[in-house]
């Protein structure tokens, strides 16, 4: 089951459902329950963004490969696609880097290291430009998840639990603060909406301003 929604505190508003994959049922009374493992992605843009477009078809890809064996434990995997829009729904989801992916409401990577994202600076106009998630993976950095790292996080999850994982604000408990990282692209969003423009970015996508 893939999910893609506009997330906010009160709500939640389904855009799209995928019926490719449903998950199975799971039956309490019977030899065959399977246990639900949630996986979040979340993201700030997915179509000027390099680091969250081309993430998402990583996770998309590495879930196919691993449902059949993430039955033979017993396991559904269900992928939630979270479009953070605005400062309220960052805060409250815990978004503190774009993008971001939790198994089972814990990040997969909980030291998160940024660096500047061009595109995400030229999206929101910032003049102080916008930092960006990267990956932690065999002695590198990846602006893009590595398909082995999310492997083997799911992987590790599902055989032994999220053990010693960091669990992230937002979903449970206080809100943690919005970093000032993330506070001003959604700032320079509202400041286009005030001025009754396009959103952030919508003149590079389509190759021609639309605001007067």
């Amino acid at each position: 089951m893939t999910c893609i929604l506009q997330c906010g505190p009160s709500s939640l508003r389904v855009e799209h459902v995928s019926t490719e994959d449903r998950m199975t049922t799971p039956d309490t009374n019977g030899a065959d329950a399977m246990r639900p493992l949630t996986i979040e992605f979340l993201f700030l843009d997915r179509e000027t963004c390099r680091r969250c477009r081309e993430t998402e078809p990583v996770i998309d890809h590495a879930l196919a490969q691993l449902r059949p064996v993430l039955a033979t434990l017993g396991i559904a995997p269900v992928l939630r696609k979270l479009h953070v829009t605005d400062a309220e729904q960052a805060l409250a989801w815990g978004l503190t880097a774009s993008p971001t992916v939790r198994i089972d409401g814990h990040d997969l990577q909980p030291e998160i290291t940024v660096n500047r994202c061009s595109e995400c600076g030229t999206l929101c106009g910032c003049a102080e430009g916008i930092d960006c998630r990267v990956w932690r993976w065999s002695g590198g950095e990846s602006a893009v998840l590595p398909a082995a790292l999310f492997t083997q996080a799911v992987l590790g999850v599902a055989l032994t639990g999220p053990a010693g994982a960091v669990e992230t604000a937002g979903r449970e408990g206080a809100p943690g603060p919005l970093p000032s990282n993330l506070q001003r692209f959604f700032e320079a969003g509202q400041t286009a909406d005030a001025a009754g423009c396009c959103a952030p970015g919508a003149s590079a996508l389509q190759g021609e301003s639309c605001c007067s």
